[in-house]
């Protein structure tokens, strides 16, 4: 299973102010940044870094030959971005206190053509994710052909205009939109999350639709169906890429068979940590990054290890089995109610070099193969090994704060 990406490929200006720029009024920038960008670019990135097959189509200038080789290092497929004879589409984006206001010239993106559309669904299979923004040309065509080839069209619809009420949303088969853009695809002018969802159910009641809502999380609505994830609370810098950052790693989730409530967790983490960094594409984290995150977040309160006692008893064959008292029970438990028992394997290298993630699965190694048929975590126990890599697991925690 892959994704198609039919999408935008922007160069974002990126300027850092101490408030927005007001009608007729001239500012000094603090900072300038010039970034690659574009919602598009920005999901495919996502995408890939989540562990996505990926195959991005779309038009750059001749002046975008800096897409193509990020592309190239995140191994996605770019074939079908085609050189046009137009400048490159870019964003002139105000930074303010991390919060954003971005404006978009089209540029290339705005000249995909029917040969173009073509050429690309002939990758497609049944089954296949076609992803869209609202950022290029021809989406009634894109939707048409991906339609005839039993693709599942995943629409993030931004930026929210008449364009995207013109499009055959019953051929959709998600929608992801922010509350703002939720608001305009239903015709409200309010700003009450409930009397969205609502009319948002009202209006597409047999559609998946993925609402994100920065601070106060995100939701999934299907059918009557409403599942919710609270956000991550971080310090945000800039907020231009999370939204991307959201959907990529969301998508990337699904497909890896993940519940909705799970991709729903995963993109949550992935968009917190995007938001702590500059840049939109430059800020998106990979996998390792997000995976260190999530189980740093289930690991921060974790009791330290205590000796507890053990004791042996005679099995199977006059076999000595360990016994565990309650002290050692508890801290196998506490690894298991947090889900940080991993399919761990025993570590093969010095135990100070461990990172987070190897840490944790060296622990859950040793922890599962303390049952009937091994005494591996008791011997662990005894010689010391399970003390040093506690000791290095909660030194790691204190660092990651």
């Amino acid at each position: 299973m892959k994704v198609i990406n039919f999408g935008s490929l922007n160069i974002d200006h990126s300027y850092e102010l101490d408030h927005f720029v007001l009608p007729g009024e001239t500012c000094l920038s603090h900072h300038f940044a010039s970034n690659l960008g574009g919602k598009g670019f920005n999901q495919s990135v996502a995408l890939a870094k989540a562990g996505a097959h990926v195959i991005h189509a779309g038009c750059i200038g001749v002046d975008g030959q800096s897409f193509l080789k990020v592309f190239d290092a995140l191994n996605v497929d770019h074939k079908h971005v085609k050189v046009v004879d137009a400048p490159t589409g870019h964003a002139i984006i105000q930074l303010v206190n991390g919060a954003n206001s971005i404006i978009v010239e089209g540029g290339a993106n705005q000249l995909i053509d029917e040969q173009q559309i073509e050429d690309v669904m002939k990758e497609a299979y049944p089954g296949d994710l076609l992803l869209l923004q609202n950022e290029i040309n021809d989406l009634p065509l894109i939707i048409q052909k991906a339609k005839e080839r039993q693709m599942k069209i995943v629409l993030n619809a931004a930026p929210m205009n008449k364009i995207i009420k013109e499009l055959p949303l019953e051929d959709i088969g998600m929608l992801i939109v922010n509350e703002t853009e939720a608001a305009g695809l239903v015709h409200t002018a309010t700003t009450d999350v409930d009397e969205i969802v609502t009319l948002l159910n009202q209006m597409f009641p047999h559609k998946e639709i993925v609402l994100t809502l920065g601070e106060k999380g995100s939701m999934y609505l299907f059918e009557g169906t409403i599942i919710k994830v609270p956000a991550d609370q971080v310090h945000a810098v800039d907020t231009t890429g999370a939204g991307d950052t959201f959907i990529g790693y969301f998508l990337a989730s699904l497909m890896d068979h993940k519940s909705i409530k799970e991709a729903l967790k995963i993109a949550t983490s992935a968009s917190a940590l995007a938001v702590c960094k500059k840049g939109a594409s430059r800020s998106i984290p990979d996998l390792h990054e997000v995976t260190t995150y999530r189980l740093y977040k289930k690991a921060i309160d974790l009791p330290r290890f205590q000796m507890g006692k053990i004791t042996y008893k005679k099995g199977r064959y006059n076999k000595d089995i360990p016994v565990y008292d309650e002290t050692l029970k508890s801290y196998v438990y506490n690894f298991y109610k947090r889900g940080l028992l991993l399919e761990g394997e025993k570590p093969e290298q010095d135990l100070s070099s461990l990172d987070l993630i190897g840490t944790i699965s060296a622990l859950s190694y040793y922890m599962r193969h303390g049952g009937l048929n091994s005494d591996t975590f008791a011997n662990a126990i005894n010689d010391g090994t399970i003390q040093k890599l506690d000791d290095h697991l909660h030194q790691l925690i204190e660092t990651f704060r």
